[in-house]
């Protein structure tokens, strides 16, 4: 079937082509079209156009040059159909429909945006310390850190970096309180070496590697040490440590264990 149809229909706009100039367009539609015949995955419907345009065209051959030109309107309305099956006919070309007849593209709408990851628990196994993460947030009055709400539980400074990322993430936790020891009651016999693991909300495990352990009075805390930028992912711990003033009920030192990813 193809091959008759390519054969019948190249043949008639072969002849046309030579006798009548003015038809050379559709002549050149009707090759065009054949030649959707051959070309893989073609429009089915290109079979049924090959036909008619050939039709039409062999009716228009079989008349004499004189009445041809008598119906020079008759051939123009024919010649504007090929054309417009031609259009519709781009995607058995091109594999797409054409651009007026796309759908047009959905509107670009908000992006999907992950909730970033957060620590959600903590593992310290040389202090036998396993358990959920609070968040912390600094303290609107002094600045400082503020503790856990719960004594046995640590805490992340939430306003800082996530463990695992660029930077120092903070932990902190109390060293005790009035009903007994808190999370962080032996934090400063942690020793190079010792591991930290904190798992995140992503389900990522990060694992820091303790390398150094210091004691800094209150008031000479290294806030720019513990907090600044740092060249790969580190951790540190703190909590309250050296000796208890009773009448500040306050400690007057701090322990900052600093930790990095392993």
């Amino acid at each position: 079937m193809p091959v008759v149809l390519t054969l019948w229909g190249l043949l008639v706009a072969g002849v046309l082509w030579r006798r009548v100039t003015w038809l050379r367009p559709v002549c050149a539609a009707l090759a065009g079209l054949v030649a959707c015949l051959w070309i893989p995955g073609p429009d089915g419907d290109a079979v049924l156009v090959v036909v008619a345009t050939s039709a039409l065209l062999t009716a228009v051959a079989a008349e004499d040059i004189s009445a041809v030109l008598a119906r020079r309107a008759l051939v123009a309305v024919a010649a504007s159909a090929v054309a417009g099956a031609t259009v519709l006919l781009t995607p058995a070309v091109s594999g797409e429909p054409p651009a007026l007849l796309r759908p047009p593209a959905a509107a670009p709408g908000p992006a999907a945006v992950a909730a970033p990851a957060r620590p959600v628990a903590v593992s310290i196994p040389a202090l036998s310390v396993a358990g959920p993460l609070e968040e912390l947030v600094a303290d609107p009055a002094t600045g400082e850190l503020a503790a856990p709400h719960d004594p046995a539980r640590a805490g992340w400074y939430a306003a800082g970096v996530v463990p695992g990322d660029q930077g120092p993430a903070v932990i902190g936790g109390h060293v005790d309180s009035r009903s007994g020891p808190g999370v962080f009651f032996r934090l400063r016999t942690l020793r190079p070496g010792d591991l930290v693991d904190v798992t995140r909300s992503d389900g990522r495990t990060v694992r820091f590697s303790v390398i150094a352990v210091a004691l800094y009075p209150k008031d000479r805390f290294p806030t720019e040490a513990v907090y600044g930028p740092t060249s790969g992912p580190e951790l540190r711990l703190v909590t309250c440590g050296g000796t208890f003033d009773r009448s500040a009920r306050s400690y007057d030192d701090n322990v900052v264990v600093d930790a990095a990813l392993v």
